[in-house]
Formats: C-alpha cells, structure tokens, sequence
C-alpha cells in the first residue's frame, strides 16, 4: 500500500514538474527516470545517490527531495527523510501526499505529536476525500497515546 502511495506520489509530482524538469534539460529528466527505475525495483541505495546528485545540482527539485526522501524512509534513515521531506514542501507547501508521507515519516521515527500534526495538514489540504491509512495512522496513534475517543472519531471519519 505504501509503496503504491509513493508511485503515486511520485508519478505526480513528475506530471506536475514535467514542463520544469523537461526544460531543463534531457540529463535531469534521465537522471529521474533512472532514479525512480532503481526505486522501484528496491535499489534504494542507488537511487538516493542518483537523488542526492539531482537534489545537489538541483535544490529547488521537489520531484529529487521526494525521492531522495523517500529513498531514505527505505532505507530507515528517517532524520535526514524528514528534513528532505520539509525541503520538498519549502518549495511547494500544499502538496498533501507529501504532507501525508511526512507525517507517516515522523510515526516511523516515533514522533506523534508531529505525525498528527502533518496528517491534519495533509488531510486539510487534499482534494476531496483523504486516503484511508491517514485516518488509520492517526486513530493508532490516539489510541497509543490513550485519546481513546479521538481515535475513534479517526476511525469512524475512515
């Protein structure tokens, strides 16, 4: 599921920057393929170099910060994933999916209080009914705080 969630991600965000990322040249647009390419096939250490040279090259490249972060939730790296993660929506702050990632970058680096924080922002700023594993995720994290009654207005939302 979450895997799905990152093609998703990813496949949109290179939509999205398509017309930004063809016009600056075939070497950037190659380079992302390729990266995305090595994810996909679970080379993750491969493809967070190919993200880190674009990211360097590039820091404004939203599609390279995704990807180098989420190479790094890959690879359980989940410090430099977040700060990867706040890079990306610098530059385009209302990305929900992203907003959605970080926020369950931050579960996995056991950080609840902003996990909530960034799964609100995600579910504020998406377009129409949020994904599911948002509410779940959130419902779980209530729970394990002992919000019982807040977790279960998550799960029935969901």
């Amino acid at each position: 599921m979450l895997q799905l969630r990152f093609y998703l991600l990813t496949f949109s965000l290179i939509l999205f920057y398509q017309p930004y990322t063809f016009s600056q040249g075939d070497r950037v647009a190659l380079s992302l393929r390729k990266a995305e390419g090595e994810f996909q096939n679970g080379n993750w250490a491969e493809a967070l170099k190919i993200y880190q040279r674009l990211a360097a090259d590039r820091p404004d490249s939203v599609p390279a910060q995704v990807g180098m972060a989420s190479s790094l939730v890959k690879l359980k790296d989940y410090p430099p994933a977040i700060v990867a993660f706040h890079r990306a929506l610098k530059f385009s702050p209302n990305l929900s999916r992203v907003q959605g990632a970080l926020a369950d970058t931050y579960d996995k680096n056991r950080q609840p209080d902003e996990a909530i924080k960034w799964y609100q922002k995600a579910i504020k700023s998406f377009y129409g009914k949020a994904p599911l594993p948002w509410y779940i995720s959130l419902g779980i994290i209530e729970a394990k705080q002992g919000n019982l009654e807040q977790a279960r207005r998550y799960y029935t939302v969901a």
